[in-house]
């Protein structure tokens, strides 16, 4: 009954090797906070895109190709972005601001610059979930690291408990066949060879 209690216990609570669990946890723990650090940077990157590609003091200045995220919605039109960028540099050297070919360029670059805008914000928003979702894991295998050592302290009490069952059984058993033997101590050895006889008739006190 005392084992089975214990092994329910451990079953129900998934309770065994608490080190091997702690130590999964862990582990756990830390790849999903390098992840998420990632998720951060990458975050980060993002927002700067928004607030340069959305500042005017930047109109007619390429993207810095170091800052480029990895999303293949946003490759090729930061590389469209920054190509026609120089296509105008290169023209305002033998035209002025005011021709109409430079002017074409800046609508296109204008139009270049909304698209990449609205595609770093749907990314950002993708982001945002993914980090939310990597913080929710973290919390919930933090929590679960935190109640290990409660049901560890569990654990270890019912397997003391057991302990203590388990020795309290042994000793009156032990008591139980002491007592058997000193009762059996008790008993006479001695015994009767053979049974007494008369002869059957009265029997007179000897008068000589």
């Amino acid at each position: 009954i005392v084992e089975k209690d214990l092994t329910s216990f451990i079953e129900k609570n998934k309770a065994f090797e608490l080190s091997k669990q702690s130590q999964m946890y862990l582990e756990r723990l830390s790849e999903e906070s390098a992840t998420q650090t990632q998720q951060e940077i990458r975050l980060t990157i993002i927002n700067w895109l928004i607030n340069y590609l959305s500042n005017p003091q930047n109109a007619s200045v390429s993207v810095p190709v170091q800052l480029n995220t990895d999303e293949p919605t946003l490759l090729p039109l930061i590389s469209q972005y920054n190509q026609v960028q120089q296509e105008r540099n290169n023209a305002l050297a033998t035209m002025p601001p005011g021709n109409p070919f430079i002017k074409d360029l800046d609508s296109r670059i204008g139009k270049l610059r909304d698209d990449i805008i609205e595609a770093l914000k749907s990314v950002r928003q993708s982001y945002l979930i993914t980090r939310n979702n990597l913080r929710k894991q973290s919390s919930e295998v933090e929590q679960r690291l935190q109640s290990l050592p409660s049901k560890g302290q569990q654990l270890a009490e019912r397997q003391r408990q057991q302990k203590i069952k388990e020795e309290l059984y042994l000793f009156l058993l032990q008591k139980k066949e002491e007592t058997a033997i000193a009762s059996a101590s008790t008993v006479s050895d001695s015994k009767v060879v053979e049974p007494g006889r008369t002869s059957g008739s009265p029997i007179s006190p000897n008068s000589r």
